[in-house]
């Protein structure tokens, strides 16, 4: 499957370079086999959890180099591979108060015994079970440090440490956009019979997808700080009435509330008069 789905993408838009980017779930050993079989370049995310390979990884020294706001990397070759570990402060810190609140709970928790620790299994894990005498494993939860905030990259491109970063960022990117499609912009269910309806379905959605994202560029270029869906809300408040004067009749809109003239200024488009004579 994969290996059509790669021919297919070469045959139709005449790509010579192709770099697998997949997460650390869609990996497998059949997989990057395959890809290096078709002597393809990948960025790979590592499993954090149980690797001997990203605690090696995570143990070498090296300073940290910024890439942007809450992103910094550090290049580590370990046993003839590139790695690139990814640290977000931000996200590390919000790590630590997550763990935090876990130890929280689970010390309340065990105050009532140790039945109503058993249906939660990622909370287990933080726990130390010898026969009837369960608590809390302080050397596991002081081995979680140094996770925090971080993610571990495996690489055999030639690109720049901030550029494999930034690559692996526009996967999560590509998977927003198609739960996107799924549920802000209401690609199912598909009402449709036909092959070239439900196709035409997914085309308007898609079309619906690369308006809203040029929509939330412009904005960014403006300096506005709210998002689509903020915006869009305030321009579904915008109505237009129709008057009539002497005779004469008028289209009347209502006032921008919120932060609907955003949308106007970061496509440079003039928002309706307030009030304007029609024909």
């Amino acid at each position: 499957t994969f290996r059509k789905a790669l021919e297919d993408i070469r045959r139709r838009f005449n790509i010579d370079r192709v770099i697998v980017v997949a997460d650390r779930g869609m990996i497998s050993n059949g997989l990057i086999e395959e890809i290096d079989k078709a002597g393809l370049s990948y960025i790979f995310g590592v499993k954090m959890r149980r690797s001997k390979i990203v605690e090696a990884v995570l143990n070498q020294p090296g300073d940290y180099e910024e890439v942007e706001e809450n992103l910094k990397v550090k290049e580590v070759l370990y046993e003839g591979e590139r790695y690139v570990i990814c640290f977000n402060p931000f996200q590390a810190e919000r790590d630590r108060i997550k763990r935090e609140e876990i130890v929280k709970n689970l010390t309340k928790k065990l105050k009532q015994g140790p039945k109503s620790l058993v249906g939660n299994r990622g909370h287990r894990r933080y726990l130390s079970m010898q026969k009837a005498d369960v608590k809390i494993d302080q050397e596991k939860m002081a081995s979680e440090v140094k996770y925090d905030g971080k993610y571990v990259l495996r690489t055999n491109t030639k690109l720049t440490n901030r550029e494999v970063a930034q690559s692996y960022q526009l996967l999560w990117k590509v998977e927003r956009a198609f739960r996107e499609l799924k549920s802000g912009l209401d690609l199912r269910p598909i009402y449709h019979y036909t092959d070239a309806r439900v196709k035409g379905h997914i085309m308007i959605c898609f079309l619906a997808l690369v308006m809203e994202t040029a929509l939330c560029r412009k904005l960014k270029e403006i300096g506005s700080t709210f998002s689509y869906a903020e915006i869009l809300e305030d321009l579904k408040e915008i109505r237009a009435v129709e008057l009539t004067v002497e005779g004469k009749r008028f289209l009347a809109r209502t006032e921008m509330m919120g932060n609907a003239y955003d949308a106007f200024k970061a496509l440079k488009i003039r928002p309706p008069d307030l009030l304007k004579e029609i024909a």
